[in-house]
């Protein structure tokens, strides 16, 4: 029970249970990447907890999220900054249909460079994916979104993207997702 902290490049973490969180830098946050801590490994292990954030990624490279199962918690992952690299793949973002209670969201991601593939949400209640890559411009999600399943869905688009001041231009993916520009235009990109 608790945090789990990573500030040190080079780290794998195999076969865990995570059930806590503490203060994390939006939240409460059941794994904290910080930035410069490339090359993180987070494998084949549970993370079960009731707090906003599963796990929250910085600015790091040589990102690995494999083969988890993610429940409980608001939000399943954020990862933060365009310059974010690596892969989540072969997860299971597992809800509870919510509305109140659960994954809201599976993945928040303000990259286009890291890999979201082979993953299930399933029972997710708002968005599954919430993309907002700051670059390139164009974006195509085809190049990164690949291949994930999305099942039970409380929302009607379980794809939301909204463009930034860096990414005007989205191409889209097969999910039936939703284009926010309003909210876009009222941030001033």
């Amino acid at each position: 029970d608790g945090q789990v902290r990573v500030t040190a490049a080079g780290v794998t973490v195999d076969t865990v249970n995570i059930v806590g969180d503490a203060a994390g830098p939006l939240g409460t946050t059941g794994v904290v990447v910080e930035t410069g801590a490339n090359d993180f490994s987070l494998v084949n292990s549970l993370l079960s907890g009731d707090g906003d954030f599963a796990i929250f990624v910085g600015s790091v490279t040589g990102l690995d999220i494999g083969n988890n199962q993610i429940e409980g918690y608001s939000i399943g992952m954020y990862i933060a900054t365009g310059g974010t690299s690596g892969s989540v793949h072969d997860n299971l973002f597992q809800g509870d249909g919510g509305p109140l209670s659960g994954l809201g969201n599976g993945i928040n991601s303000e990259t286009s460079h890291v890999i979201i593939r082979d993953n299930v949400f399933d029972g997710i209640y708002a968005g599954s994916l919430n993309l907002f890559p700051f670059g390139p411009d164009t974006v195509d999600l085809n190049d990164y979104i690949i291949d994930n399943a999305i099942t039970n869905s409380g929302a009607d688009r379980p794809i939301q993207i909204l463009p930034t001041g860096l990414t005007h231009n989205v191409l889209g993916t097969d999910y039936n997702e939703a284009f926010d520009g309003e909210t876009a235009a009222l941030n001033g990109f």
